[in-house]
């Protein structure tokens, strides 16, 4: 007898403690889920956050004659559109792979080499847009974790 005073499996007991909200979901997709959200929002912010700014000084002739600022300020996708594109492409598709074999015996292969591949991308690319890919990195090794 359960707590609640019904008859249950052994299967359902262990499920049940082991986290499992029932046999919809394996463990570890939410994390999988809130790792690919967080790659979106960072690859949005990367686009098109405003994230390098030039100013124009006009001189001629060696000497300083006549001085006009122009501030601009340009997204990465303004700037470099192709670059940036591929970049971005790329780590949406090693987040959100794990979820399209969610339901396949590949799922803590598929959680494993994508966490791995967005850390490696986070490192290789860490002072450029790397960084805003780490949280999702992070959120995909849990995933990876929690699947076994």
């Amino acid at each position: 007898m359960s707590a609640f005073g019904r008859n249950e499996s052994r299967a359902q007991r262990s499920d049940r403690s082991r986290g499992r909200r029932g046999p919809g979901r394996p463990r570890g997709t939410r994390a999988a889920v809130v790792s690919l959200l967080l790659a979106v929002a960072a690859s949005a912010f990367v686009l098109f956050v405003p994230s390098q700014s030039g100013s124009d000084v006009v001189t001629r002739g060696g000497e300083q004659i006549e001085t006009t600022r122009e501030v601009t300020s340009t997204s990465l996708l303004e700037d470099q559109p192709a670059p940036a594109l591929r970049a971005v492409a790329i780590a949406l598709i090693l987040a959100g792979a794990p979820i399209a074999v969610n339901r396949s015996r590949f799922r803590p292969a598929a959680r494993t080499g994508s966490a791995v591949l967005l850390w490696v991308g986070s490192i290789v690319a860490g002072f450029s847009i790397g960084l805003f890919y780490m949280p999702s990195a992070a959120a995909m090794t849990f995933a990876a974790v929690r699947s076994g």
